[in-house]
């Protein structure tokens, strides 16, 4: 289990690694190059791992692919172990099942970060095993993420989609032709990264308003790496984004990478209300949370804001109550100072 650098996520819990898409603007391919090791080399080590062929459809017809299983963490003959021993092939991690049990309270836990586990590839059993597994750990917030969304509407009609309140399914989309889940029985979200071209939503193209009127969630960025081809979005189509989301009531999350782009104090990191009320584990509700003096919801204290008082000088301050990053912005101006907003909240998700 990792603690993340994902600004909107707390940790990533990777059971499923390597992936067959073959996105040119990959941060996950060019990452796992550093810990692979030799994989020509470790491929020869066939008592360490177990292999099978994998039949899928996709739609140019029937393809193949070869699945690596691991039982345990690969050692190499240094006596070190090798994160990716097997380079971005897919690679099943059974040693990591029980990581969720490390953690003490609620999180948002990204799964599948360095993979797409929705990808036709994979097959159905590894995907039920890994909702089991989220499902054996109900204080925590699950965000999936695909660039394959029919896999989530095959996995729906086969009664293998879980519908959970702490579940979330995202679709990656980067151009206005992109396809995405949608659907007002299950928590959908759109990962908006990188952004490659123009999103006319005012027009009739393909890719409209009405699509995004069950999408609980938006994230959006620019790519990172450095490579031929990679395209820096527009201040303006960063804005269409974001009046889409105010029009529609969608809480809009900008990663780092649009500081660029867009001023600091234009910025947006939203989270979905009930993504953040994560359910801590036992003995630790107290401690950890606290209730919104204007809402009433329950959040973690530490992304609220505290309201304390004194009752004389040289006394120390004393908490008076909690309130949430929602309430926040109206509660401050009420009380005329909403320019403290930025200073509380502004980088505090890093």
């Amino acid at each position: 289990m990792n603690r993340s650098g994902i600004e909107w996520c707390d940790h990533t819990f990777n059971p499923i690694t390597g992936c067959l898409t073959g996105c040119p603007y990959c941060y996950a391919k060019t990452m796992v190059r550093r810990f692979s090791g030799d994989p020509r080399i470790n491929k020869q080590n066939k008592d360490k791992y177990t292999k099978k062929i994998n039949r899928y459809d996709t739609a140019s017809g029937m393809k193949k692919a070869t699945l690596y299983i691991l039982d345990e963490p690969f050692i190499g003959e240094d006596g070190n172990k090798i994160i990716y021993p097997f380079g971005f092939d897919i690679t099943l991690h059974k040693y990591r099942e029980n990581e969720l049990d490390g953690l003490k309270s609620g999180c948002k836990v990204f799964v599948g970060a360095m993979t797409d586990i929705f990808g036709p590839w994979i097959p159905d059993e590894w995907i039920v095993k890994i909702f089991e597994i989220c499902e054996d750990h109900p204080n925590n917030q699950y965000i999936f993420l695909t660039k394959w969304p029919t896999r989530y509407v095959e996995l729906q009609v086969m009664g293998l989609l879980p519908n959970h309140p702490n579940f979330w399914y995202g679709t990656s989309i980067t151009k206005p032709e992109d396809q995405f889940f949608s659907t007002d029985e299950f928590n959908c979200w759109v990962s908006m990264e990188p952004i490659e071209e123009e999103f006319l939503f005012d027009q009739d193209e393909k890719e409209t308003e009405e699509g995004f009127k069950h999408i609980k969630w938006i994230v959006t960025g620019a790519e990172t790496w450095n490579r031929r081809g990679k395209v820096k979005p527009e201040l303006l189509w960063i804005e269409e984004i974001r009046d889409m989301a105010d029009r529609q009531g969608i809480p809009l999350f900008m990663k780092d990478s649009l500081l660029t782009i867009v001023k600091e104090s234009d910025m947006r990191r939203e989270w979905p209300a009930a993504m953040l009320q994560t359910k801590p584990g036992p003995g630790w509700a107290k401690i950890r949370y606290s209730t919104c003096a204007v809402c009433g919801m329950e959040f973690k204290k530490g992304e609220m804001a505290t309201i304390e008082a004194r009752g004389a000088r040289g006394t120390s301050s004393q908490p008076l109550g909690f309130i949430c990053r929602n309430c926040f912005p109206s509660w401050s101006e009420g009380q005329g100072f909403n320019d403290k907003f930025e200073a509380i909240f502004g980088k505090e998700e890093k």
